[in-house]
């Protein structure tokens, strides 16, 4: 008669309760004022559902955030800041951008439109993208490095431009 053999029970690891104890990543990372912090560059992170995420992510989320693409109107910085996280949302589906992971959360304090916004069917991204491009015209290449490079735009006419371009993306996108 053969015997059967036992099966091992698994040891269960008990989860980390707080992120000081959790391993966030290779970078370490402080609290102070319970506002979390990367050490190296001393810059301001947020808790996301399962990572840890800059405050800005990008140049044009930092300009948002600081109400430079118009100071004067709250609603007509938002619609530029939409129009130009639309394109960067159709050059992520056409994979143009250099990482294929877009990152979702920063889409969640957006009061119009939302994710909803961006989402499509994905077919035509490509075809979508080239004609939004085409419609911000002499401004096609300072738009390519601030939202696919992630390149600062810079000061004076340069940051005027950029207004331009912006506009151009919103009567495009038609966002009024």
């Amino acid at each position: 008669m053969v015997k059967k053999k036992k099966k091992k029970q698994k040891k269960q690891k008990p989860s980390p309760s707080s992120t000081e104890v959790r391993d966030l990543g290779g970078q370490e990372i402080i609290r102070i004022d319970d506002k979390l912090y990367r050490l190296p560059d001393f810059r301001l992170m947020k808790m996301g559902l399962k990572h840890i995420y800059g405050v800005y992510n990008s140049n044009l989320q930092k300009y948002y955030a600081k109400s430079l693409l118009c100071p004067q109107d709250y609603k007509i910085n938002t619609l530029r800041f939409l129009a130009g996280e639309k394109l960067e949302a159709l050059a992520v589906y056409s994979n143009k951008q250099k990482s294929i992971t877009f990152n979702w959360d920063k889409l969640d304090n957006i009061v119009i439109g939302g994710i909803e916004l961006f989402v499509g069917n994905g077919f035509d991204a490509e075809q979508e993208f080239n004609e939004a491009m085409k419609s911000t015209k002499r401004h096609q290449s300072m738009i390519w490095d601030l939202l696919i490079n992630d390149i600062p735009v810079g000061r004076g006419k340069k940051f005027e431009n950029l207004i331009e371009a912006l506009d151009y993306l919103r009567d495009h996108f038609k966002m009024t």
